[in-house]
């Protein structure tokens, strides 16, 4: 987890819109369990220091969606990191809104949507 969340970091380290970058992780787990996304979602918090991290447990997803909303066309590359678990809050599921949501013009706008893969 920690080479993801660096790659992830100096990703944005090289935007030049980095410096008022935010990051948002939803600890909401899937395929690897919620104790362990929480963990890793707070070594995230505990070691980026440059930028703002807000995390949003899985009964906050609605919370998400307005932070992406909020993070969607401010002129800046913000960061969306997820553990397992695509929030139907930002993207419904079962393809239900193919074109216009909320994470599509997230990433329209430039920003980064990041998964932590275990190996």
């Amino acid at each position: 987890m920690k080479n993801v969340a660096l790659v992830l970091v100096i990703a944005l380290a090289f935007c030049p819109m980095a410096m008022a970058a935010d990051i948002a992780i939803s600890t909401q787990g899937g395929w690897m369990g919620q104790g362990h996304a929480d963990t890793e979602a707070q070594e995230i918090v505990d070691n980026v220091t440059a930028v703002a991290v807000e995390q949003f447990a899985a009964d906050q997803q609605d919370a998400l969606a307005d932070w992406v909303v909020a993070h969607t066309g401010d002129g800046v590359a913000d960061l969306l990191i997820l553990f397992g678990v695509f929030p139907d809050s930002i993207y419904p599921g079962g393809n239900a809104e193919p074109d216009g949501s909320i994470a599509e013009l997230f990433l329209d706008d430039g920003n980064f949507i990041g998964s932590e893969e275990h190996t």
